[in-house]
């Protein structure tokens, strides 16, 4: 599914019957933009502008890193960290007003995580709470997810608002979810690997999504 010129933005969830948008229950900053050839973008009411240090980032609003990495933090204390050629935009889901990423995108809360919050939707698979993730798009059908310290639980929900798990990841595993957009939401998932991360991989995520030096 193709963000790129803004007009697909929302339709990740067509199978449901929105009738409203919800509220906006926190706000969104971006805090990091890295110096690139190709500078990351926000498109605003159809107009693409540079994004900048100190954006406040609304609902509808298509963030494109190009070939920057970004850092946003809302005012609930979520952090999102995009890397090269990934999308942030702010949307009604089946959880309210929440990010819908893609690409490559590392999240986490930087304290206590609230019960009643959601962390967004990574928009060509799944929702997995507000667990420290790192996901990655491998292709048009697969992505690949890595959990930190905790466990994870992958779900998603149905065309009849039926909230449903995918899979569970045990802390420091790697998991590679494929999907096929054409299927039912229940058939739509299916796990191709469970790996134990190596040392190396574990390094590499760290140094790739959390080293602050590299963020700054």
């Amino acid at each position: 599914m193709n963000y790129i010129d803004g007009k697909a933005i929302g339709s990740h969830e067509v199978y449901l019957n929105k009738l409203g948008s919800a509220t906006l229950n926190a706000t969104y900053r971006v805090t990091y933009v890295s110096q690139s050839s190709n500078s990351a973008t926000v498109m605003v009411n159809g107009e693409l502008l540079d994004l900048k240090v100190g954006t406040i980032i609304y609902e509808g609003q298509l963030i494109s890193t190009n070939s920057s990495h970004v850092e946003i933090i809302s005012s609930m204390n979520q952090l999102y960290r995009l890397g090269t050629e990934s999308e942030f935009c702010i949307e009604n889901t089946a959880e309210g007003m929440l990010p819908v990423v893609f690409g490559k995108v590392y999240r986490k809360f930087l304290r206590g995580i609230p019960e009643f919050i959601s962390g967004g939707k990574y928009r060509t698979s799944c929702w997995n709470g507000m667990e420290e993730t790192a996901i990655l798009n491998l292709d048009g059908t697969k992505d690949e997810y890595y959990s930190f310290e905790n466990a994870v639980n992958i779900y998603e929900y149905d065309e009849a608002g039926r909230q449903f798990q995918i899979a569970h990841m045990e802390p420091f595993t790697k998991m590679i979810l494929s999907f096929d957009e054409s299927s039912k939401m229940r058939q739509r998932y299916k796990v191709s690997s469970v790996l134990e991360m190596t040392n190396r991989e574990i390094d590499w995520i760290y140094n790739v999504f959390v080293k602050p030096i590299n963020w700054r």
